[in-house]
């Protein structure tokens, strides 16, 4: 199956094309930049500080290295003891902690387990020098000289080979460090050279895909339109157009194919119309469909205009006929004269074959009346016979007593025969008319033809029959002369009036025409009109009669029934289409057709609708058909559940910061009554360091009295030692409590601000959905007064 890209498609995959390369561009430098914050971060919050304070600790080697030297090789000077003890205690301390926090963040858990292990032997060496220090402690130890080798020899095979190892170790560690800070720079210099090539790619491709984009509508859609106005701009001015376009399968093909037929169908129906114009109702006319209702027209024109053509050439012949015949009569006064003139010209001028005049004898008793052959014609020639008929013999003298006009289509062959040198046969029509004028009987007239007579010459036959009558009248009765002359006269001045009215009647024929012609005209484009405002409608709209029975629907409603399996068209059984589709909906149709407006709502293949049936009623109140107005609410329904689940997760999300903000509130409350608990307990220990220090000196002034008052103070001393140590790191870890919690607390409120944002994000969109939904039914209370003003206007009812 050959795929047919059409115009549409063309602009889609086009689009579609900008789309993802820009999507590839986006999502290429997202995930770029998203590496570089990694690198930054891991940069800022990992390798620097571990570098920092990998060099505060080799500084802090250095110098607890040369301090401890210092205690052992210059004994003069005991400021050593202080600043070790100030590396050990303060420093040292400061220093792992930092390290321990950064070490949390590090990725690499054998670096992380190797950086401790180092630490640990950087305790080791000082407590290592811690000992030897207090082994050389005072002058005494100095003077022992075994002691003091000792110290030098524990210093020199010990603890200055470990020093000597921690350096070597320290420094690996910071080149390494250094090496991978220098990594990561590099990684993130290449990651922004990789954005700028992808921007400078990606610029390249928009400016050549807008040329292209450019050059192809220019070539594929402006000419063609500008083409297509061209045409359209001269078929509106009235011209007759003949132009070719170029043959394409995308919708300006479409739309040349459609202009082009109607081009043809306009040119056709302006040559058709000038034929008729001409007088050639002969002419034919192709339909362009059987929707073509200006073709229809043109032909239903033409056909009326044959017609009133054929009835004026009709009445125009009756009309000179009567004239002629009059004027035979009026010149005439002798009855025999008369016959002849008339059976000669009444032969020729109905196209009769032969005809025969008989006249009522009256020189007698009224017993004795009969019909005497008075004039005979046949074959445009005059013939002498001599005939009487007797009333009631044959089919003439049923004439003369029935006196009404008898025609035959079914002659007998031994009826009459008519000859001429080629043979003889017999008439296929005859036609009998009595002479006939005030309800008195003065003759009888026969006609013979081998064509039946047709319906206007019949007529034609009778009124000069009634004329004959007259003449006969007037001729027979001498001394009624003046009051039949005033007769001739008053029928002449009847026949003018007649005329007149005829003449009068022809032009209200015309004018009623042209009115018509304007009605359909303005007919037709209205409802053009009625059925383009259906079809621009986004709502499915559908009327149908009291038979059930479609009279018009939108493409909506026509694409919907094709989307079931049914297929929409007028005259279409509405229950039939229903039951096909699974739903018996006839009850609803009923009430409807009662004068009920049901509006109802309904799921149908995951879609939700809102139908509406409308009565539409006649100008007599009375109910004609129902329009049903079906509108897709699928969106709105979505957006209200749309909508309760978020208001469902926003009370959800309230109720768990609601619990969230109590057990903070209680943690707050804990920690501020542990750390009520430490002040009290740091007081304590301050008050007791300020007495142990008191206690110190007075022991420093006796010291000399008891060494064993000494070695008590010096171990009261490691044991506050350790209680301010303990309390210190429980200091601290207070400060870390309350840093976390500070931290919590500014989520939970940055938690707040981003629930306060959604929820008024979706009380937005509740707005939004409402204010489309009171749009849609202002618009189906417009489309619902236009479809009354079409149910209620004079056009509809005609």
């Amino acid at each position: 199956m050959k795929l047919k890209f059409n115009l549409s498609h063309q602009i889609s995959i086009g689009y579609l094309v900008i789309l993802v390369v820009a999507i590839a561009a986006v999502l290429s430098c997202f995930l770029t930049l998203k590496k570089n914050a990694e690198l930054d971060n891991q940069i800022d919050q990992v390798y620097m500080p571990l570098f920092s304070s990998l060099k505060e600790l080799s500084t802090l080697q250095n110098n607890s290295i040369r301090l401890t030297n210092r205690w052992i090789h210059n004994p003069t000077e005991r400021q050593e003891k202080k600043d070790q003890e100030v590396i050990y205690r303060t420093r040292y301390q400061e220093l792992k902690q930092e390290l321990t926090e950064v070490l949390d963040n590090l990725p690499q858990q054998d670096e992380k387990k190797s950086l401790l292990n180092m630490l640990e032997e950087f305790q080791l060496i000082l407590m290592e020098e811690a000992k030897l220090m207090n082994t050389l402690k005072n002058d005494s130890s100095y003077a022992d000289s075994e002691l003091l080798n000792n110290a030098i020899r524990r210093w020199d095979r010990v603890v200055v080979p470990q020093a000597k190892d921690f350096k070597i170790k320290l420094d690996a560690q910071v080149k390494l460090l250094y090496t991978k800070i220098e990594t990561a720079r590099s990684e993130k210099q290449h990651s922004n050279n990789v954005i700028t090539f992808v921007l400078v790619i990606m610029l390249v491709l928009f400016i050549g895909t807008s040329a292209i984009a450019y050059f192809l509508s220019v070539t594929r859609l402006v000419k063609p339109i500008i083409q297509l106005k061209d045409v359209i701009r001269e078929i509106g001015e009235g011209s007759m157009v003949k132009a070719t376009f170029e043959k394409r399968k995308d919708e300006i093909g479409q739309i040349t194919q459609a202009l082009t037929n109607l081009m043809d169908g306009i040119n056709g129906k302006l040559i058709f119309a000038e034929q008729i114009g001409k007088g050639e109702y002969t002419a034919d006319f192709q339909l362009l469909s059987e929707r073509d209702a200006m073709g229809k027209a043109l032909l239903e024109m033409r056909d009326n205009l044959k017609h009133n053509t054929e009835i004026e050439r009709q009445r125009n012949w009756a009309v000179t006929g009567l004239a002629e015949f009059a004027d035979i009569i009026r010149n005439q006064n002798d009855l025999q004269m008369l016959g002849d003139a008339i059976i000669r010209n009444i032969v020729k001028y109905t196209s009769s074959n032969q005809g025969s005049l008989f006249i009522i004898s009256d020189d007698g008793e009224e017993s004795e009346v009969y019909l005497k052959l008075q004039a005979c014609y046949a074959w445009d020639k005059k013939k002498f016979e001599e005939k009487i008929i007797y009333r009631g013999q044959g089919l003439i003298g049923q004439c003369w007593e029935e006196r009404e006009p008898i025609f035959m289509k079914q002659v007998p062959d031994n009826y009459v025969n008519i000859t001429s040198g080629l043979g003889y046969a017999t008439p296929r029509s005859i036609f009998i008319v009595p002479l006939k004028v005030n309800d008195s009987v003065y003759g009888v007239l026969e006609l013979a033809s081998f064509e039946p007579y047709q319906k206007y010459k019949m007529e034609f036959i009778v009124k000069v029959c009634e004329n004959i009558a007259s003449a006969i009248s007037s001729a027979r009765n001498s001394e009624q002369t003046n009051r039949l002359l005033s007769l001739s006269r008053q029928q002449t001045e009847n026949l003018h009036a007649q005329e007149e009215e005829m003449r009068q009647n022809m032009e209200e024929l015309a004018a009623t025409q042209e009115e018509m012609q304007r009605v359909l005209v303005e007919t037709q484009n209205k409802e053009r009109y009625l059925r383009d405002m259906m079809n621009a409608s986004t709502d499915s709209i559908l009327t149908f009669n009291t038979e059930y029975k479609v009279l018009n629907y939108n493409t909506v409603a026509q694409k919907s029934f094709q989307a079931g399996g049914s297929k929409l068209e007028v005259n279409a059984d509405l229950l039939k289409l229903a039951s096909s589709a699974g739903r018996e909906i006839k009850p609803i149709y009923d009430r409807a057709l009662a004068g009920e407006i049901v509006h109802l709502e309904t799921e149908y293949s995951g879609m939700h609708y809102s139908i509406q049936h409308v009565p539409m009623r006649n100008d007599r109140g009375e109910v004609f058909a129902v329009a049903i107005f079906a509108k897709d609410i699928t969106i709105i329904k979505k957006a209200k559940l749309e909508v309760d689940r978020l208001l469902a997760e926003s009370q959800a999300q309230e109720e768990e910061l609601r619990q969230t903000m109590e057990e903070l509130q209680a943690t707050s409350e804990s920690e501020a009554k542990r750390a009520r608990e430490l002040e009290r307990t740091s007081g304590q220990l301050d008050a007791q360091k300020q007495m142990m220090f008191r206690t110190i000196e007075k022991l420093k002034e006796k010291e000399k009295e008891s060494l064993a008052q000494e070695e008590e103070l010096r171990q009261a001393m490691e044991e506050l030692q350790a209680t301010m140590e303990s309390e210190s790191r429980r200091n601290k870890e207070l400060e870390r409590s309350a840093s976390q919690m500070e931290a919590q607390k500014q989520m939970m409120l940055k938690t707040i601000e981003k629930l306060k944002e959604k929820e008024n994000e979706t009380r937005a969109q509740s707005e939004q959905i409402k204010q489309k939904e009171e749009q849609l039914l202002a618009q189906e209370q417009v489309l619902r007064q236009m479809m009354e003003e079409l149910g209620t206007s004079p056009e509809a009812k005609k």
